[in-house]
């Protein structure tokens, strides 16, 4: 959550050569002035739902 008040633009960023993530970034929707990026530095597949508690 950026806390910008006016509209904005979020884009994910995608290697063409691998189709991998490569970031996520948000920005202003009127002058393109990046709020807000994250870099995504591995993705993998699991059958483990993150959000459940481990025990």
């Amino acid at each position: 959550m950026t806390g910008y008040a006016g509209e904005t633009r979020t884009r994910l960023v995608i290697d063409p050569a691998t189709g991998k993530p490569l970031s996520i970034e948000t920005r202003t929707a009127q002058e393109g002035r990046l709020l807000e990026y994250t870099a995504i530095r591995d993705s993998v597949w699991t059958d483990q739902n993150p959000l459940k508690e481990s025990k």
